[in-house]
């Protein structure tokens, strides 16, 4: 009953904050989300460790109203902090959504977009950490970080997650930099960060700049998501193309050109498949026409071959 109270409660405060259009947004988004999430688990069972354990699994910092008797004075002189002792069946794991927005999202024009396959994606993985009894949070980013929500865990918090996601506008072009810097300078305890982009960087180093969080004490997972069409190149016509991140644009004979597009795209995915994992992270690349569901499956599935502790969120 408590549970209805605060569902109904939450509804009538959505109510009054958004606008019919907006809140219908939202709700279309949490369905979406919920049967994709629902749907990767399918046939499965799903559990959470329970009960008493003894193996430390890592520090945090104090915070008013943990249990003194969990601090670790030893830890904490070393550190000028008050550290908290954590272990394996207590420690809830921090989920947090990088979701690129850049330009090259937006693509294509007509009908679904990357972003819009992002968004979907993210929603899903928000409603999995919350249904776990972890927190999650979402930063969103571009040539800059542009917003960050962090790690909670709450009804409220989802649908703040899920407008903040309905408000993403494709633009600028896209800094992974930007992305690394932020985890550089957070002080944020161990957490799963899953990083939803196209990887369309001008860096040349963006993939190293990403694995480089793994170095930070996270889990990470990289989710490619691109159109069919960006791999397969099935144009016929002579047209321009042009750049989805800036306003270069060049005619072309496409099919002259489709042998050695659809090599180097291969060879690019093969080459950030190879570095993430050589890092200790999770790659995996995504075309927008597969069904959430399998995505999130496919993800899960290689994130727990990749990590022996595969915490919170299981298949």
């Amino acid at each position: 009953m408590s549970q209805l109270r605060e569902h109904n409660r939450l509804q009538e405060t959505h109510e009054q904050l958004f606008s019919p259009q907006t809140l219908e947004a939202i709700k279309s988004l949490e369905f979406a989300a919920i049967t994709a999430a629902e749907g990767a688990f399918l046939g499965h069972h799903r559990t959470r460790r329970k009960g008493t354990s003894t193996e430390f699994r890592e520090h945090k910092i104090y915070t008013p109203g943990d249990d003194l008797r969990r601090m670790d004075w030893r830890a904490s002189a070393k550190t000028d902090r008050f550290q908290i002792k954590q272990f394996e069946d207590e420690t809830n794991l921090h989920v947090i959504l990088c979701v690129d927005h850049s330009a090259s999202m937006g693509f294509p024009k007509i009908g679904q977009t990357k972003l819009d396959y992002a968004r979907v994606l993210a929603a899903a993985f928000a409603y999995l950490a919350l249904s776990q009894h972890d927190t999650v949070g979402l930063l969103d980013f571009s040539d800059r970080i542009t917003t960050y929500l962090p790690p909670q865990h709450s009804g409220h918090h989802f649908y703040n997650l899920l407008q903040q996601l309905l408000s993403l506008v494709p633009q600028k072009e896209t800094s992974a930099q930007a992305c690394v810097n932020f985890f550089l300078e957070a002080q944020i305890n161990h957490a799963l960060v899953i990083v939803l982009s196209d990887l369309f960087y001008k860096q040349k180093d963006a993939i190293e700049s990403l694995s480089k969080i793994v170095s930070l004490g996270h889990d990470l997972i990289i989710v490619q998501i691109l159109d069919e069409t960006e791999v397969t190149f099935p144009f016929v016509e002579p047209a321009e193309f042009y750049a989805l991140e800036d306003t270069r644009f060049q005619y072309i004979h496409p099919k002259s050109y489709q042998k050695a597009y659809t090599l180097a795209m291969k060879q690019y995915i093969e080459q950030c498949q190879a570095h993430v994992s050589k890092t200790g992270g999770t790659f995996t690349s995504l075309l927008t026409k597969t069904p959430v569901h399998e995505s999130i499956r496919e993800i899960l599935h290689r994130y727990k071959a990749t990590y022996k502790f595969a915490r919170g969120i299981q298949s």
